[in-house]
């Protein structure tokens, strides 16, 4: 079964081909007593299940950085010996842990929404029409602010190197409060310094943090990135863009790419995402497989890969090397496990509705059950945000 075969990927051997994508709702609450326990036992529960590499995040640089002049609303250290604890879990079971760094469009931590005054920015400056907070102005980064967050990208991943990370992923794709990839879409960055105007200057940002996070952790250590590979707009990343992106990002020494979608412009950016029932299954697998046809690294497929019939047949295809699931492994904790031991009727069937695990879970809102098969997810969202 190709979905149980090792892959190796810069000297870093993952035990097989699943990959647990990134869940930024969890990653931010780590370094609060209750929730970091919840996280840690819901990751652990599915690396014992099975899953050969699970990916925490996404974490802004600003959360390893012990600056009081960032006004951190979680203290680093203690977000910092979560991760650390966490990972020492994941490894227990011969899991691979990678930490996601991103930035949002908030200066200078970085975090999705903070409680304290922050400065709202973008590659070029712009009104929030569609997502909240509606009306927000953004204003344009300078070139030196642009400067001190690639330097902070390369600290963070530094840093998680220490932590016991086995690799570091930069987030790249979806674009709603993802500044890096807002630089690669011509949507948002209408910049006509070197960080704008054609296809190289709106690579540059993504480009240049790769390259300082290499410096930053050396040779001998992963780096993957989540690429986003196509707008749902009109005037956005088309996949040729981004073949030629994943191209440079390759020459820069990027070992892995998880290959996503772009922009969300409108208030589905949920369902743009995490693509719904009404989506086919590997909704997105296209995406990677135009990739992988340009690049020698390996490449990983998203998008509703729910039953091992369909990941083994992109595999088996060579659509991509890994594949990554999500909402069928809060689903279903064991679904490596079953699939692997031909238990494929015994798996818990996510229903992609985005009820329970995405919108309950980012409104902060406790769930009882999902898509009404099973409570397991209510329950793990009820730990981690607890009724006041």
């Amino acid at each position: 079964m190709k979905l149980c075969e090792p892959i190796t990927i810069r000297g870093t051997e993952l035990k097989n081909r699943v990959v647990m994508p990134a869940i930024g709702i969890l990653a931010m609450q780590l370094g609060l007593d209750r929730p970091t326990e919840a996280i840690i036992d819901f990751y652990s529960k599915r690396a014992s299940g099975g899953v050969g590499t699970i990916i925490i995040g996404g974490l802004p640089p600003s959360a390893f950085i012990p600056d009081e002049d960032l006004k951190q609303t979680i203290a680093p250290r203690l977000r910092m010996e979560a991760l650390e604890r966490l990972a020492a879990r994941m490894h227990e079971s011969g899991t691979k842990v990678g930490v996601q760094l991103f930035h949002a469009n908030l200066y200078p931590s970085g975090e999705v929404r903070s409680p304290f005054p922050q400065e709202w920015v973008a590659p070029s400056p712009r009104v929030e029409h569609h997502i909240p907070p509606l009306g927000q102005k953004m204003r344009q980064l300078t070139v030196e602010e642009i400067e001190t967050i690639i330097s902070r990208f390369a600290l963070a991943a530094s840093r998680a190197k220490d932590l016991g990370a086995d690799f570091v992923e930069f987030h790249l794709a979806h674009g709603h409060a993802q500044l890096p990839y807002q630089f690669f879409t011509p949507i948002e960055n209408r910049r006509k310094d070197r960080y704008g105007g054609g296809s190289s200057g709106r690579m540059r940002f993504g480009l240049e943090c790769v390259t300082a996070m290499r410096k930053a952790v050396g040779e001998d250590y992963p780096i993957f990135v989540r690429l986003g590979a196509a707008d749902e707009a009109p005037g956005g990343v088309q996949p040729a863009d981004a073949a030629d992106h994943a191209v440079e990002l390759e020459r820069a020494t990027v070992d892995c790419l998880s290959v996503s979608i772009g922009i969300s412009s409108t208030t589905e950016h949920a369902n743009h995402v995490a693509p719904l029932k009404k989506s086919p299954m590997g909704v997105y697998v296209h995406l990677a497989e135009a990739v992988k046809k340009r690049v020698n690294i390996p490449v990983v497929a998203v998008g509703r890969i729910n039953t091992p019939e369909v990941a083994e047949d992109i595999l088996g295809k060579a659509q991509a090397d890994l594949v990554a699931i999500c909402r069928q492994l809060i689903c279903d904790p064991c679904w490596v496990n079953k699939a692997a031991q031909n238990r494929s009727g015994e798996i818990v069937p996510c229903d992609s509705c985005n009820t329970y695990c995405w919108y309950r879970g980012h409104r902060k809102q406790p769930a009882t059950h999902c898509c009404y098969k099973t409570k397991r997810p209510g329950e793990e969202w009820e730990r981690f945000f607890p009724r006041s």
